[in-house]
This record gives structure tokens, C-alpha cells and sequence, in this order.
């Protein structure tokens, strides 16, 4: 069972995506943030202090990659795509309704059409929120006033009856709670710059 991640390295790129109907070119433009994790499991020690070299060389070779694609326009401008992004596990698994792409080494439900509601979910898809404000901060073409561009409704964000829904919600809450310290406020002076909440 996954019980946590750490982070190694992070990368940003930028990508492009091109997409052609009959004589119609269509160029959606993506800033690319990838996180290399360690994932570790829960090992029983049985008293003793130290794992075995076996198990050292098994969590040494337990990574993955966690990505955060956020749509900008042609002259790198953030902008929230009106049909929302989608979730992947190398694969497009599902549009739950968030501004940015999320790619990650999910487990699926049976029929591959959502990520499950699998411990090992939980602890990847409670990380995403710290890296979701990494990646917009650390970014020179985003900075802290994509916030707004990328946060999700919470209140629009994907549902259903059998509670798969609620794991999006949860992220979407979670998102909110991790920018609530970025997130600006307008001031009733207009010219001047909003101020931080704290």
C-alpha cells in the first residue's frame, strides 16, 4: 500500500498540441510542469531498525511522474479552456472539470473510464494542491494571478451517483484551501495593485 510521496526533481516545458479537421488547424498551447516522486510503501519492520537491501533497492527504483499542464494562449497568456482539461494516467481517463490537465500513475476503476477511489489515489491526488501552487509560482508566464484562471467551481466539478465524484471535489476544495494564502483581494482604491489575503 502507497503511503507517501516525495519529491526528487521538477521539470517545465512548453507543448503544443495541433489538431487538424479537414482544412481547420487548431494550436492549443499547454506550459508543462512534471514532478519526479519517490514513492514509498508502508514497510513492516518486525523490530528491526533497518530495512533489508532488497527493500532499500525496491523503494530506490519506486518513482513516477506527476504533471500539471495549464492552457495558455499564443502569447503565453493563462487561459481556462471553456470544456475543461482532462485527468490521465498516461491515457485520457476523464474530464471531471479542473482549468489545468492533470497526468499521474493512477489506478483505474474496471471499465478505465475514472481513477478509482484506491488508497494509492488518495495519497497521489493529495499532493497535487502543493504542486499545483508550485507549479503556477515557480512559473515566469503564469505568477500568482493564474490562480483565479486555473482554480476550479468546486461547485461545477464533476459528480455522480456512485460517489466517484466526490474524490474531484475533494480536490477541488483541497485547491482552494492550499491558494487561500496567494489569492488577492480588490481593494476599493482601484488604480491601486489588490492586496494579499493572509
Amino acid at each position: 500500500v502507497l503511503k507517501g510521496i516525495s519529491l526528487i526533481s521538477h521539470k517545465l516545458s512548453h507543448c503544443s498540441i495541433i489538431q487538424r479537421e479537414n482544412t481547420t488547424e487548431t494550436r492549443r498551447h499547454y506550459r508543462l510542469h512534471s514532478y519526479t516522486i519517490l514513492k514509498y510503501k508502508n514497510v513492516n519492520r518486525s523490530g528491526v531498525e533497518r530495512m533489508s537491501r532488497e527493500a532499500d533497492a525496491k523503494i530506490e527504483n519506486a518513482t513516477t511522474t506527476i504533471s500539471l499542464a495549464f492552457p495558455v494562449d499564443d502569447k503565453m497568456v493563462p487561459v481556462r479552456s471553456a470544456e475543461g482539461e482532462l485527468i490521465f494516467a498516461y491515457l485520457p481517463v476523464i474530464a471531471a472539470g479542473f482549468g489545468f490537465a492533470i497526468n499521474a500513475d493512477f489506478e483505474l476503476v474496471a471499465s478505465r473510464q475514472d481513477v478509482s477511489s484506491h488508497g494509492s489515489n488518495d495519497v497521489l491526488l493529495g499532493r497535487i494542491p502543493s504542486l499545483f501552487v508550485h507549479a503556477i509560482l515557480t512559473d515566469p508566464t503564469l505568477g500568482e494571478d493564474a490562480f483565479a484562471t486555473y482554480l476550479p467551481d468546486v461547485e461545477s466539478i464533476r459528480q455522480d451517483r456512485s460517489g466517484g465524484g466526490r474524490k474531484w471535489r475533494t480536490l477541488a476544495t483541497a485547491l482552494h484551501r492550499e491558494t487561500g494564502a496567494w489569492m488577492t483581494i480588490p481593494t476599493e482604491d482601484v488604480p491601486v495593485r489588490a492586496k494579499r489575503k493572509h
